[in-house]
């Protein structure tokens, strides 16, 4: 009977009716291991909500689950990115393993956990495990194998301890503190305890200890030890006294012992965080985590306070540095992002990919700062669970490398292993599911609900451009498409944008301090230069427009450079200006030099790749008619070929932010300067170098620059025939270094 209603419920799978009526009643009938099985399926579609839903469902399916499917269900929901319920699961299956289990359960799921706790950098967990494994009680001649692993494991705790006592004091207090992440913050702070009694006061050692204290939320004990210290340490240990200000929301003394931070990245963060507790304007918070990063750019913790304090500055507009710096700390700390998005209550990973809406990236950035431990080290973030018992379990954020990321090494060979664990659970069911037939014609009702006009993975074939735009685009980096939205609607945003700046400054100015009387806009008149005061407004707006409905023309045109509408994320932008108002500098130029400073490319990382590249196209939106000379944007022509083969020569990354771009445009040989009428619209390929230039017309430069976000970065791994024309140029740049080889 049971064998009959799953090869009914593998019918229902293979036609991808996975919430039809009858594979719901199947799977009531048939339990929990009918429900894992389609969460399998769904993992193999990268649907993670709707997996992640079904190995939760299968566990707490009508009371306890077998250690088998507890198991088998533990490792579904790592591969779907829930790693805390994956490894509880795992956790269940190995100590509900009955004593004779001939299958291993216990050691196979200690052991798979142990690996994933590791790699997450879990360090109570895996020190935990590592106890369970050398103690599990095993009868037979495998307890003697236990026994000896136990003695094993208490030896090199005892080794370890020994040598962090050895050597001079910076070495020791190094190798102490680093007991905390194998033998535990007991372990650490008993080293640190001897190496002091035996040192003295020594800076390095106080230094380790304090944070340890930090670390630990001990803050009184850490008050105590910093109230005590002489002055010579108390200059030297100014960082761990300014963190511990902060743990007491203390802001005026971390202002102070920070106030001297020059390029220290820790000092920096410290300082900025005390800045955003004390100032209204987040601006100023972020200029000093912006040269934070420059002098750290891996960093976590600075990362992340950079990505919250950017939309806390402008939380409705279009925040390109929420995009990068959410999509970087996926890959750097995805254990610290989806515990941060559990807590806050909403998904890190869905049926999509992951979190897509700006709101819910904001909340799920801002949770994960907030979880950091007191002692706000920029190098190695940490962050503290409660676990049963309330005990604090903590969890580290690896520093980030030069090799895969962290997430990268989290899922390597997955599919291979998913193959492995959905092998186990059809051998536990017993039933040997039938191939399907045709299955890469199918796709399931919910993929089909969230289609646009097209698939992803079908060819799109250019709609609106024609052959020769193409080939220009190519050519040359962008298309212009003039009179691409209604030039009244551009008179009337630039109007009230008049009104905004003279009334409402405070509101819809980036960056507007109404208590400087020498920059305030009262008195602003778009018509008078002398009442200008400042080079450039950002100017929010309070507008949103869907782009097919803003401007056809350009929705068209995104369509056919990007490969379809499906592959779009963004959607609508919203009426943003930038205003070239005019420069103080008598000697500036007209035109950039190739070896200008003020080159780059937009949204840029520390590492930039193309395999990570979302942004798919840069865009410049005219608001007035736009003249020579007026301030205007200038593009190398030539500069995408050459980005492109840096990028391959480079496949770790690029760093495009420390060093912009000119030692590309230096090299350039044509230039362009965008001029045009109210209503044109220019559309960058993401790799193209561009550059403002300085106004000394007297006119104001009136423009927008939204982006295009993809939802999957660019891959110009598929054949050429499916790459879209911004992945082809690159392509093609690539393939004719090869060449000329």
């Amino acid at each position: 009977m049971a064998e009959e209603l799953y090869l009914r419920l593998f019918a229902e799978l293979n036609e991808s009716r996975f919430d039809s009526p009858q594979t719901e009643s199947l799977l009531a009938e048939l339990g929990s291991r009918a429900v894992a099985f389609r969460a399998f399926a769904h993992v193999r579609r990268r649907a993670w909500g709707r997996a992640r839903a079904d190995f939760v469902r299968a566990l707490d399916h009508h009371g306890e689950v077998d250690p088998v499917t507890a198991w088998i269900c533990g490792a579904g929901l790592i591969a779907a990115r829930d790693y805390d319920r994956g490894l509880a699961a795992l956790s269940q299956a190995a100590a509900t393993a009955a004593p004779d289990d001939e299958v291993g359960v216990a050691t196979r799921a200690r052991k798979l956990a142990l690996k994933y706790t590791t790699l997450l950098g879990w360090s109570h967990e895996a020190r935990e495990l590592r106890e369970s494994i050398a103690t599990l009680d095993i009868h037979g001649a495998k307890h003697l194998r236990a026994h000896s692993l136990e003695l094993q494991r208490r030896a090199a705790i005892r080794r370890r301890a020994q040598q962090a006592l050895e050597g001079p004091p910076e070495t020791s207090a190094r190798k102490a503190f680093a007991l905390l992440f194998r033998d535990g913050p007991d372990a650490a702070g008993e080293a640190l305890d001897t190496l002091l009694r035996r040192h003295g006061q020594h800076p390095a050692l106080l230094r380790a200890r304090l944070r340890l204290e930090l670390l630990l939320d001990q803050l009184e004990a850490a008050e105590q030890r910093a109230a005590a210290l002489s002055d010579d340490n108390a200059a030297a240990l100014r960082t761990e006294r300014a963190a511990l200000a902060l743990a007491w929301g203390d802001a005026n003394q971390a202002m102070l012992l920070t106030r001297e931070a020059g390029d220290d990245p820790q000092l920096l963060y410290l300082r900025g965080l005390a800045t955003r507790l004390l100032v209204d304007d987040p601006g100023e918070a972020a200029e000093l985590f912006e040269r934070a990063r420059v002098a750290l750019p891996s960093s976590v913790a600075i990362n992340l306070a950079l990505a919250v304090t950017r939309h806390l500055q402008d939380p409705h507009g279009l925040n390109a540095g929420i995009e990068r710096r959410f999509e970087e700390l996926l890959e750097w700390a995805p254990g610290l992002l989806a515990d941060a998005a559990a807590s806050a209550g909403v998904s890190l990973w869905t049926d999509d990919g992951p979190a897509a809406e700006r709101e819910v990236k904001a909340k799920i950035l801002q949770r994960a700062h907030g979880m950091l431990t007191s002692e706000r080290d920029v190098n190695l973030s940490t962050y503290a669970r409660r676990g049963a018992g309330d005990q604090l379990r903590l969890r580290h954020v690896a520093p980030v490398g030069d090799g895969p990321s962290h997430c990268a090494k989290i899922h390597q060979d997955e599919d291979e292993l998913i193959s492995q664990y959905e092998a186990v659970l059809v051998w536990a069911i017993g039933v040997r599911p039938p191939q399907p037939e045709q299955a890469d014609a199918r796709r399931s009702e919910h993929e089909a609900e969230r289609r646009d006009d097209s698939d992803p993975t079908e060819l799109w074939t250019p709609r609106y451009l024609s052959h020769e735009q193409i080939e220009q685009f190519l050519r040359d980096g962008f298309i212009l498409l003039p009179r691409a939205f209604d030039p009244e609607l551009a008179h009337r945003w630039r109007e009230d944008a008049k009104r905004r700046l003279r009334d409402e400054p405070e509101q819809w100015v980036r960056g507007y301090d109404p208590s400087d009387e020498a920059r305030s806009l009262a008195n602003f008149s778009a018509d008078d230069p002398s009442t200008w005061n400042r080079s450039r407004i950002d100017l929010l707006g309070p507008e949103t427009l869907v782009i097919e409905e803003f401007s056809p023309t350009a929705w068209a045109a995104i369509c056919d450079l990007l490969g379809g509408p499906a592959r779009i994320e963004t959607k609508s932008w919203g009426n943003y200006l930038i205003l070239n108002l005019r420069d103080e500098d008598p000697d500036a130029k007209d035109q950039p030099s190739g070896h200008a400073t003020s080159w780059h490319i937009d949204d840029p990382s520390p590492a930039t790749r193309v395999d990570r590249i979302r942004n798919g196209l840069v865009c410049i939106a005219l608001f007035d008619k736009l003249l020579p000379r007026s301030g205007n944007t200038w593009l190398a022509l030539d500069s995408v070929a050459r980005v492109a083969r840096e990028l391959a020569a480079h496949p770790a990354g690029v760093d495009f932010v420390t060093d912009r771009g000119s030692r590309i445009t230096k090299l350039c040989e044509r230039f362009y300067e965008v001029v045009g009428d109210a209503g044109d619209i220019l559309l960058l390929h993401p790799l193209l170098m561009h550059s403002a230039s300085q106004n000394r017309s007297g006119r104001i430069r009136w423009m927008a620059n939204p982006m295009v976000y993809m939802k999957q970065p660019l891959d110009i791994t598929r054949p050429v025939e499916q790459l879209s024309p911004v992945e082809l140029a690159i392509h093609r740049a690539i393939h004719q270094a090869i060449q000329a080889e």
